[in-house]
C-alpha cells in the first residue's frame, strides 16, 4: 500500500462520526480535525511554495501536534518532529516551521545542493542508544508498511480508544498514531503521567481500550484492579522484566498483554510477542514477516536485520550517511530460539571484566527473582585494583543488608557477574519518556 491510499483510508477514518483525539483535557473530534487540516493545507497552498520543503514540526500542545504531522505529510513534505535543532535546513528550498496554531515560512535563496533529499521523506531524531545521537533518514512507506504488518499482529478494531503515554516525537508514538489512525481507533495521547493511580483512574474514568506505554505503565496496569474495559496491552520501549509478564499470566486477566520491540530504523516495530497461551513467553517474539535476521539459532549475538523497508541512512556532524549494508546492526544481544528472538542487553552496556564479559541484564534478571527489588540498574563502574566492575543500583521491596544480596549473588553467579558496589535507591530519577535516567544514577556513585 502507497502513501496516497494509507492517507485516502484515513481522511475516510477521520471522519468518522466516533473518532476523536484527546489529550486528557481537551478532546476533537474527527469532523473538526479534517476542518483543521483543510485550513492549513489552503493557507499552505496561498504561500506557492516551490522546490523542496521541509516541515519542523515542534512539540507543541498535543493536539495541535498531531495535526501538525498530518497536514506535513498530506503535503508531501519532509516530516521533521522535532526534538532537537538541525543543520539539515540549509539543504531545503523552503523551512515551514509548524509551532501550535501557527505555521512560520523562510525561504531559503540558496539552499545547498544534496541528492539524498529525494532519497527520504520522514526524519526521525535517534537517543543515540546506538552509538552518537544523529538523524534517522526514513520513508513513509516504511512506517506504512509496518503498520500493516503490526495490525495483523494486534488487530485493532474500528471505534475503540487507544491511550498512550509516550512524547509525541519519538518514534513509537509516531507508529501507535498512524496505527490508530489507518484503523478509526480514537485516540488519547497524553505525554507524561508520573503516579499509578493517576494512569489507572485515566483508563477507568476514559473506557480504554488499547494502551501503550513503556515497561513501567505495563507494570502500573497489570498490578493495578483497574481493568473494566482494557483488552490488549502493549510494553514498548525497555526490556519487560519476568517477574510482570509471571505476575500478568498469574492473575488470568481478560486482556492479552504483548512484548514489543522496535526500533526506529525499521519503521517501527520488529518483534510482536503475544504473552498468553505462549511458551515463549519471555522472548520478543517472532520477526514480522518482512524481515530476516542474520543471527543463528542458539547463539548470543549482536541482532542483525534485513529488510527493502530499513532506513535510507543518518544525518550527522552536518554529513549524510546513506546506508549501503545489507543488514543493519540494531546495538542489541539477543538469542534465537525455534525462530523467536530474546534479548539479553545492549552492545553499549555489556563489558569485560579481567577478560570476562559481564552481562547486566542477566545480572538483574538473577537479583529480581530473589523478591527483593521493585527495580534495578546495573552498570560499569570502575574500582583501581579490579578495572571495569558491575555497580547496582536498586529500589528494595524489603530492608535488606548487603551482605545478605552477595550471598544470595555468589550461590548464583560467577564471581565477575557481582557487583563490587550497591546503593539503595527509594525512587530512579527518569526521563519524560518514563525511562530511567541513567546518567543521574550512574554521578551518584
Amino acid at each position: 500500500m502507497d502513501k496516497d491510499i494509507y492517507l485516502k483510508k484515513i481522511k475516510k477514518n477521520l471522519k468518522s462520526k466516533h473518532f476523536f483525539i484527546s489529550d486528557g483535557s481537551l478532546k476533537l473530534k474527527g469532523n473538526k480535525i479534517v476542518k483543521l487540516i483543510n485550513l492549513k493545507i489552503s493557507n499552505i497552498k496561498k504561500n506557492n511554495l516551490k522546490g523542496s520543503t521541509i516541515a519542523i514540526i515542534k512539540n507543541c500542545r498535543t493536539i495541535e501536534y498531531w495535526v501538525n504531522f498530518l497536514v506535513s505529510m498530506m503535503c508531501n513534505f519532509t516530516v521533521y518532529p522535532e526534538i532537537k535543532e538541525t543543520k539539515i535546513t540549509k539543504y531545503y528550498r523552503n523551512i515551514a516551521v509548524f509551532d501550535g496554531e501557527k505555521i512560520n515560512f523562510i525561504r531559503n535563496k540558496k539552499p545547498k545542493n544534496n541528492k539524498n533529499l529525494n532519497k527520504f521523506d520522514l526524519i526521525f531524531s535517534s537517543s543515540g542508544s546506538t552509538g552518537e545521537p544523529k538523524l534517522i533518514l526514513q520513508n513513509f512507506k516504511s512506517v506504512i508498511k509496518n503498520s500493516i504488518f503490526v495490525q495483523k499482529k494486534i488487530r485493532f478494531k474500528k471505534n475503540k480508544r487507544f491511550m498512550m503515554c509516550i512524547p509525541s516525537p519519538f518514534t513509537s508514538a509516531i507508529c501507535h498514531f498512524l496505527l490508530c489512525l489507518f484503523n478509526g481507533v480514537s485516540i488519547y495521547s497524553l505525554q507524561k503521567i508520573l503516579f499509578p493511580k493517576d494512569l489507572n483512574d485515566i483508563i477507568l474514568k476514559e473506557k480504554i481500550n488499547y494502551f501503550g506505554g513503556p515497561p513501567l505503565h505495563s507494570k502500573w496496569i497489570i498490578e493495578s484492579k483497574k481493568k473494566e474495559y482494557l483488552e490488549k496491552l502493549i510494553s514498548s520501549g525497555d526490556f519487560i522484566s519476568d517477574q510482570i509478564i509471571n505476575k500478568y499470566l498469574s492473575k488470568n486477566y481478560k486482556f492479552n498483554l504483548y512484548y514489543m520491540y522496535g526500533l526506529s530504523e525499521v519503521g517501527g516495530r520488529f518483534c510482536i510477542n503475544k504473552i498468553k497461551n505462549n511458551r515463549f513467553k519471555f522472548y520478543v517474539g517472532k520477526p514480522l514477516e518482512y524481515f530476516t535476521l542474520k543471527n543463528q539459532e542458539d547463539k548470543i549475538s549482536e541482532i542483525k536485520i534485513a529488510s527493502r523497508y530499513l532506513y535510507v541512512g543518518y544525518y550527522l556532524d552536518d554529513k549524510f550517511y546513506i546506508r549501503k549494508e545489507k543488514y543493519f546492526s540494531t546495538g542489541d544481544i539477543g538469542k534465537i530460539n525455534n525462530k523467536h528472538l530474546i534479548l539479553s542487553g545492549r552492545v553499549s552496556e555489556i563489558f569485560k571484566s579481567s577478560g570476562v564479559m559481564v552481562y547486566p541484564l542477566m545480572i538483574k534478571k538473577v537479583m529480581l527473582k530473589s523478591g527483593w527489588f521493585k527495580d534495578i540498574f546495573i552498570f560499569k563502574g570502575y574500582i583501581e585494583e579490579f578495572g571495569n566492575v558491575p555497580y547496582c543500583a536498586y529500589i528494595p521491596k524489603i530492608n535488606i543488608p548487603q551482605i545478605k544480596i552477595i550471598d544470595y549473588l555468589n550461590k548464583r553467579l560467577n564471581s565477575n557477574q557481582i557487583p563490587k558496589k550497591f546503593k539503595s535507591f527509594k525512587i530512579f530519577p527518569r526521563l519524560g519518556n518514563n525511562k530511567i535516567d541513567k546518567i543521574k544514577i550512574i554521578n551518584t556513585f
